[in-house]
């Protein structure tokens, strides 16, 4: 199955969303889905093997490594077509 998880948090920020979604991510890629984590685009940003599609941000004032997505790319209208499960 392919899914896309979208998320406020990746890594570098260490939090509970990121590290709920890294579980998720694993867990989910062990039994054979395709993920593709859609978080915002942040410095030095973990890409996962791959797996993150980064979105156009504005940064949190005095948390660098938080952010918050702004519209999404247009090229995803496109892609949200190609998953079984949004998430």
């Amino acid at each position: 199955m392919r899914i896309a998880i979208f998320a406020d948090s990746w890594f570098p920020a260490i939090d509970g969303v990121s590290v709920s979604v890294r579980a998720d991510l694993q867990n989910l890629r062990s039994q054979g889905h395709d993920v593709v984590l859609h978080v915002p685009d942040v410095p030095n940003i973990d890409r996962a093997g791959g797996a993150v599609r980064p979105w156009h941000s504005a940064s949190v004032p005095h948390y660098p490594t938080h952010a918050f997505a702004l519209a999404p790319p247009a090229s995803f209208l496109t892609e949200a077509r190609s998953y079984d499960l949004l998430y």
